[in-house]
């Protein structure tokens, strides 16, 4: 959005206490938010602190001034997660408009983002500029992303196939690390401790010396004493659990003016057990297959992963052009195991190898031009089988503004695939500004495509050989308004895109093409300082999602969502306050029969209230607690796996 203060991304607030969960009541309650926001005579401070415009990168691969960019970009600051008591990025990510997210009983188990109605493998995750998702789903494992040693997350919604390469269908998930503020050396400290046996600790050092830049991160998380079966179910197993183990690190370093050398990596280990159950009521006993487990006996697995990379950075022509090679590597190992029968259900090896290289090259003034090429290269070993995949990628973009007003940006790709051969693809967006009335124009248009994953393809059971890539067309358009010196902004951006040679799944049939899917709706975000110290964030999304073939509603794509989060800060700024609102109405999910075929299921529409609560104790120490799920929903995101009930939690920060 084009605000302006200092405080525009700063917490949000619970404006929905008395909601109904209905889809008529989240949508009259959201658009007459969005009225009163922009006609409602509120007494708004007359302060207007100066800063310079927010910069993003996600939608051109460079940095740009945000009110520049025609397409939909959501920022999330590490301020804002401190805030708001956010602990995984996919918690982070349900404020955002176009999002929804899908977890099987809690936030730290298996867990799913789409964008925009697109499936949850059509969405590019990156961190550090470096690909997220495993090769044989193509899905990143949000369920082990914490958000402890994150500076910003940039959510671009909309088709990313031509700078990002397959899977951007939905749009992009930019991740970026903390790193060092320039001290010779700086250190944190986090812990916490709550319900559900939950308990987090982590800690980093940072700092510079001389040309010399680094950073070094661990964290643990375990959460225990919650059971995911729904209270239908045959439960008869004890209670689940799940653990983290991450350490990160990063560094930079100046050759010379001109050119400098980076490096990071990543090793995480993850452990989860769980029971097995019965997803339905006792009349109809069966199990999900995709449990893995039979006569209700408790699973358990584990996953080992590492990433790194190298680059260099070479500026030349007083920085008018600009080049980076990068090179990564990473390598994931999960296994499953069954305790009843002491036996490995499953075992997975993967890795992914990536060359890239871009050239960004200022023509004239508003005027740049980007090249780019990226080779990667896949190996999966499962227990029956060994694949290997790859592709190579060619991609052109180019920045043109006009008058100070009008900024265009145009691109497209060109991809060889090993599987699937050649495939073309294309983007373009404009941001038109009327500075004098705060206002910005913006829109895109653009195709993608995603390939068929190599469990869809090649699974011994389900897999198809003759799938297609599937492929889309989606556009948007948009307005966003500054109102009262910049306190007030409005964004309202309505999108539509198709699909063709939609996957989908069933056990008789396994996965196969069945045609085409549609989604359309409206994205709409609220955020205002209304007094001094109060911050307010409102978000509503309605998106109506279709399954041509059937007519049916497309699974775990709530029609409506709604947000609302505030955060006040008191005694000399030393205290804060939070508090928010999440609802979700109007959502299916795929049910299983006894003979294992499938149908919809309607979920029940649920709203969450959160409160939170901190303290500056010195200048270096802050206590913090936080209460979630105020009223003790009962709710389900994935059919058959309950999520958590009112739960409380405190901890302790400290930076030195």
């Amino acid at each position: 959005m084009l605000l302006t203060n200092a405080r525009e991304r700063r917490g949000s607030v619970a404006l929905a206490a008395c909601l109904a969960p209905t889809s008529r009541g989240v949508a009259t309650l959201a658009l007459t938010l969005v009225l009163l926001s922009t006609t409602s005579p509120i007494c708004f401070a007359q302060e207007s602190p100066k800063r310079l415009p927010p910069t993003v990168v996600t939608a051109t691969r460079t940095p740009v001034e945000a009110d520049r960019v025609g397409r939909a970009v959501t920022v999330i600051t590490a301020e804002e997660l401190q805030e708001r008591g956010i602990t995984f990025v996919h918690d982070a990510l349900r404020s955002v408009p176009g999002v929804a997210v899908s977890t099987t009983g809690g936030r730290n188990s298996t867990t799913q983002i789409r964008l925009r109605g697109a499936e949850a493998n059509h969405t590019v995750v990156r961190i550090d500029g470096v690909d997220a998702a495993q090769p044989e789903s193509g899905e990143a494992r949000f369920q082990n992303l914490r958000v402890a040693d994150i500076e910003r997350i940039e959510v671009m919604r909309g088709p990313g196939s031509v700078l990002y390469g397959a899977g951007g269908i939905g749009g992009v998930v930019n991740i970026v690390t903390k790193q060092s503020a320039g001290k010779p050396i700086e250190a944190s400290f986090d812990a916490e401790y709550g319900s559900y046996q939950t308990r987090q600790i982590g800690g980093a050092v940072r700092g510079a010396v001389g040309d010399l830049r680094y950073s070094a991160s661990a964290d643990h998380y375990f959460m225990g004493g919650f059971n995911y079966a729904p209270k239908r179910s045959d439960d008869v197993g004890e209670s689940d659990n799940y653990g983290t183990f991450a350490l990160a690190g990063r560094a930079a370093y100046d050759v010379l003016p001109n050119l400098t050398l980076k490096g990071g990596m990543r090793y995480g280990e993850s452990s989860t057990r769980t029971d097995g159950q019965s997803f339905v009521p006792p009349g109809e006993r069966h199990v999900v297959a995709t449990e893995a487990v039979t006569n209700f006996e408790t699973d358990k697995s584990f996953g080992r992963d590492a990433a790194g990379d190298v680059a260099a950075e070479l500026s030349l022509l007083g920085g008018r052009l600009r080049q980076k090679l990068q090179v990564s590597h990473a390598n994931e190992r999960l296994k499953t195991f069954r305790t009843f029968k002491n036996e490995t259900v499953s075992r997975t090896n993967q890795r992914r190898t990536a060359y890239a290289y871009q050239l960004d090259f200022d023509v004239a003034r508003d005027n740049t031009a980007t090249v780019g090429v990226d080779v990667v290269r896949e190996r999966i070993k499962t227990q029956t089988a060994e694949n290997s995949m790859g592709n190579r990628g060619y991609f052109g973009q180019y920045q043109l503004g006009l008058f100070e007003a009008l900024y265009l940006t145009a691109g497209l790709r060109h991809q060889n695939d090993d599987r699937f051969g050649s495939k073309n693809v294309y983007q373009g967006s404009a941001a038109y500004l009327l500075r004098d009335w705060g206002t910005k124009l913006k829109g895109s248009v653009g195709t993608g495509f995603v390939t068929p994953t190599p469990f869809e393809s090649f699974d011994a059971t389900f897999g198809n050989r003759n799938l297609k890539p599937e492929e889309s067309v989606g556009w948007d358009a948009g307005v966003e308004q500054e109102l009262v010196d910049g306190k007030l902004g409005l964004d309202v951006t309505y999108f539509q895109s198709r699909v063709k040679n939609l996957i989908v799944f069933d056990f008789a049939t396994g996965f196969r093409n069945v045609g085409k899917s549609s989604s359309r709706g409206i994205e709409t975000s609220v955020k205002a300082s209304p007094v001094r110290d109060l911050d307010l964030v409102i978000g509503y999304t309605y998106a109506h999602t279709e399954n041509k073939s059937t007519g049916d509603q497309l699974v775990r794509r709530p029609r409506h969502v709604f947000s609302a989060n505030a955060a006040y800060r008191f005694l000399d700024g030393k205290a804060r306050v939070t508090a928010g609102v999440y609802l979700a109405a109007q959502q299916d999910d795929t049910r299983f029969t006894a003979a294992f075929a499938s149908e919809q299921q309607k979920l029940k529409d649920y709203k969450l209230f959160n409160l939170g609560l901190s303290y500056q104790l010195t200048e270096s120490i802050e206590l913090h607690g936080r209460i979630e799920n105020l009223f003790n929903a009962d709710y389900e995101e994935v059919y058959g796996f309950r999520q958590p009930g009112i739960s409380g939690f405190a901890g302790v920060r400290a930076r030195f």
